[in-house]
């Protein structure tokens, strides 16, 4: 038996641990290997169909329907896309024909209707330059905008790049795309465009694997364990298989099968003492190891022995792990909520995932009759939950509103405004901006424009400015509201007084005054915006001096987004802020970064990643 799964939120700071029990003793050599295959074929015996009435699993390699995941403003975007791919071509001379029959590594989901980047991606880029890219396209990209960048790109139908002369192919491209989502953790991507392989690669081990682990980490472990069970005769003697079959044995509940394959492996001398930690904790004989370093097969045998720390303890967690845990079966809805949250947060769960987990969490009616004074004396992802569900379930705009405006404020005191303004923004989309409700035009412009719906968010904004002279409110919330809306480009007033929205502000610390400046002057400037502001007077000699950003990135972001490389100045922008986020970036970074993609003509991605690193940043 294993431990189950805790649903507490005591473990926030601590690893649990399985509970400990004496581990059989096993006989060795000959005899356990001759034992480890008897009792492994038993287990692949079991999951086969049988005459008496047992049903196969699912195929995992059945074509599932295309997941419809559409930006906001999509026919805009297309439009833009479409005018931005033609200007290219144009400049270039080249047209590129679509085919009916594209070549495997062209394939992909989305075209450039469909919101990806064209079949001109890699126009003008070396084989070598894209192959390299993205091997370096890091997992950890904690940016909803930046990740929507990527699974875009990755997922796009592109020509592949030609060769040189001197080149020659290391690797297939859509191997290493379904490579770098996997390392994204975007499970559902991954198992789509995996669909599109040809049948002559399915002998490949990276093809194998892929499946595997995208098939393991959606949730269908029989079906993943069928493919181990599949490949075990191509790929024997390979480590990560015998780990794999392992894996699945624990997960069958086949446990002398699994002491014994765990042993040969001992045996064999490949030191995998996290591995053996982790199988050893989920048949429930000692303590779990870390889950933040672990692998995926380590993670998957953490987890069904319990042994998931809290959300606090995993903050610091790539957005696919979080992504993972939110919707970990074994965990109750409000377990999972506070790794959704940080997951959506980080880009790594869309927003109705996360809407889903609010209204799944259980309250009494007296609860959510009472949801704003109780609020008071609750706190965390609990709280939220409550607010979400009464907000809902209200029908009168202005209660609605004072709901809405409650959990926007609590949000942003608790560092999640951006996944809390995308979970509520289909219920402020529902509320008219009527004058009675003015009070609520600020917190609706800044919610919107942080969830991206800046069409919506005009209609509010336009009322804010009606009501301003006569509401000091709503005109100091208007004020406060200025970076954003130049940033969204809804204020037609140019040049940019950055020096007289400081002035109004209302900021007291001297020095976040001058870093608030400097960023929005780095990132009104990245977006070709005319302000007043000289750059010499912003020099502070009371700012301590940040690293600065690799040269050789920023240099060649610039080169490939002057000469239309449109794949590879995505890349480079990927790698250039991933590994600290538009939260942490150097603003020189981020400035260069945001003035690439308008130059590509991708102003949405632009004006996206310069609101996610305002407001991030506190602005």
């Amino acid at each position: 038996m294993t431990a189950s799964p805790s649903n507490s939120g005591a473990a926030d700071d601590v690893e649990m641990t399985a509970r400990r029990r004496a581990r059989p003793a096993v006989v060795g050599g000959a005899a356990a290997l001759a034992a480890f295959l008897f009792l492994s074929a038993g287990a692949a015996l079991a999951q086969q169909p049988g005459e008496g009435g047992a049903t196969s699993p699912s195929d995992p390699l059945a074509p599932l329907s295309l997941f419809p995941r559409a930006p906001s403003s999509d026919e805009a975007r297309a439009a833009e896309s479409e005018s931005r791919q033609a200007e290219i071509k144009v400049r270039s001379g080249i047209e590129i024909n679509r085919l009916s029959n594209l070549a495997p590594e062209t394939v992909g989901l989305l075209s450039l209707a469909q919101g990806g980047y064209g079949l001109n991606l890699w126009q003008g880029s070396s084989r070598r330059s894209v192959e390299n890219l993205l091997a370096l396209l890091p997992g950890e990209l904690a940016s909803a905008s930046l990740r929507d960048m990527a699974r875009r790109l990755l997922l796009s139908e592109a020509a592949a790049p030609q060769l040189a002369p001197d080149e020659r192919i290391s690797d297939s491209l859509l191997v290493l795309r379904a490579q770098a989502l996997l390392r994204l953790g975007e499970t559902d991507a991954l198992n789509k465009l995996l669909r599109l392989v040809p049948a002559t690669a399915n002998d490949r081990e990276e093809i194998a694997r892929l499946r595997f682990a995208a098939t393991l980490l959606a949730g269908e472990q029989e079906s993943a364990c069928i493919i181990v069970r599949n490949v075990l005769p191509r790929f024997e003697g390979a480590l990560f298989w015998q780990k794999a079959q392992i894996t699945c044995l624990v997960l069958q509940n086949n446990e002398a099968a699994a002491v014994l394959g765990l042993d040969l492996l001992r045996e064999g001398g490949d030191g995998q003492a996290d591995f053996e930690q982790a199988v050893n904790a989920a048949l429930g004989y000692g303590p779990a190891g870390s889950f933040v370093a672990a692998d995926l097969l380590e993670k998957v045998l953490l987890a069904r022995a319990g042994a998931i720390p809290g959300a606090q303890a995993l903050r610091q967690a790539s957005p696919g792990d979080l992504a993972w845990l939110a919707r970990l079966a074994t965990l109750s809805p409000e377990a999972r909520l506070p790794f959704a949250e940080l997951a959506t947060a980080r880009g790594g769960l869309p927003a109705a995932e996360l809407a889903t987990l609010y209204q799944a969490v259980s309250f009494t009616q007296g609860e959510r009759a009472a949801a704003l004074s109780l609020t008071e004396n609750l706190s965390g992802a609990r709280a939220r939950a409550l607010l979400f569900q009464t907000a809902q379930r209200q029908k009168i705009a202005a209660a609605r509103a004072e709901i809405v405006a409650a959990s926007l404020a609590m949000a942003r005191t608790d560092r999640l405004e951006l996944p809390m303004s995308q979970a509520l923004a289909p219920l402020i989309r529902a509320i008219p901006p009527l004058p009675e409700l003015d009070w609520f035009s600020g917190p609706a412009v800044r919610a919107l424009l942080v969830a991206g719906y800046p069409a919506e968010a005009q209609s509010w904004l336009t009322l804010a400015r009606q009501s301003a002279p006569r509401n000091p409110e709503v005109a100091q919330a208007l004020a406060a509201l200025w970076p954003l809306i130049q940033l969204a480009n809804l204020d037609e007033t140019r040049p940019l007084d950055i020096a007289a929205w400081a002035e109004g502000a209302g900021i007291q610390d001297p020095v976040a005054l001058s870093q608030d400046k400097i960023l929005l002057q780095g990132l009104l400037l990245g977006l070709e915006e005319e302000t007043t502001q000289e750059w010499v007077d912003l020099i502070d000699p009371d700012l301590l001096p940040e690293p600065m950003p690799d040269a050789a990135l920023v240099f060649a972001l610039i080169q490939a987004s002057a000469t239309d490389r449109i794949g590879e100045s995505l890349l480079l922008t990927l790698r250039l802020l991933g590994q600290d986020g538009p939260s942490n970036s150097h603003v020189a970074a981020l400035s260069v970064a945001v003035q690439s993609l308008a130059r590509l003509g991708l102003v949405p991605e632009a004006r996206a990643l310069a609101i996610e690193a305002a407001v991030l940043r506190g602005l």
